[in-house]
């Protein structure tokens, strides 16, 4: 005979309602009742369902979230969230412009006066990771906040080469429109080799259409745009490269 409980312990049942246990007890009943480790668990969960809301665009849970750790550190919400990061620097603004979550932005950016540039631990922006989604409109409206459309990364990777990768060409289109450098030199190469390393012939025919070096090489200059082409048998753009 093997008994089998059905019956979930504390953090089993808190990590299923993130979102909602934070709203009806604090951090300091946590600590009397279950221990330190635990209430530092559920701090992590509630970092979690911080970021999940701000990338999926539940803006009420966002501000809810927003508002209790806040309350749990004694300190005002702007503080609260610049300072609640990852490990790698990635914040809301960051999780919001990936998801595409404009409502979320807007909060973040109009009412509690975020940075719109700000930098992740490699220096990437929100502009970064809203050009590689594909989130034109929210690429759109960062631009429109003052976001930088030519900022780099620690890699100098900037958004062009994000857009590239990902054969965005309404993005490029709008971000060489503001007068991105289009042939920004990387360890991999120009947006141009981004594109065809990728096989985004789409990508390539812009950026080739828009004056981009079809012979520029890496920074160790060795790979160019055709090389990549070959290499991951994207014949379409060798096509257009050769042309």
């Amino acid at each position: 005979y093997t008994f089998t409980s059905n019956i979930k312990s504390p953090y089993m049942i808190f990590s299923s309602y993130t979102d909602l246990v934070y709203f009806f007890i604090s951090a300091e009943d946590f600590r009397s009742l279950f221990g330190f480790q635990l209430v530092e668990d559920l701090e992590n969960l509630l970092h979690s369902g911080l970021f999940k809301a701000a990338y999926t665009g539940n803006l009420n849970l966002f501000k809810g979230l927003a508002l209790k750790h806040a309350e749990n550190e004694g300190i005002g919400v702007t503080e609260a969230i610049k300072k609640l990061t990852l490990e790698d620097g990635r914040g809301s603004l960051h999780f919001a412009a990936a998801g595409g979550s404009l409502k979320v932005c807007k909060y973040l950016l109009e009412e509690l006066k975020l940075d719109v540039d700000s930098k992740d631990g490699e220096g990437s922006t929100p502009l970064c990771q809203a050009s590689v989604k594909g989130h034109f409109d929210m690429v759109r409206y960062l631009l429109e906040k003052g976001a930088n459309p030519d900022a780099s990364n620690e890699l100098n990777v900037t958004p062009l080469h994000y857009a590239a990768m990902s054969g965005e060409t309404k993005i490029i289109t709008l971000l060489l429109s503001r007068g991105v450098r289009i042939d920004v030199v990387t360890s991999l190469g120009t947006a141009l080799q981004f594109a065809a390393s990728h096989g985004q012939q789409d990508a390539v025919k812009v950026l080739l259409d828009h004056g981009a070096n079809p012979n520029a090489v890496n920074s160790q200059g060795m790979l160019r745009p055709l090389i990549s082409a070959i290499f991951v048998k994207a014949w379409e753009c060798m096509k257009l490269l050769l042309q």
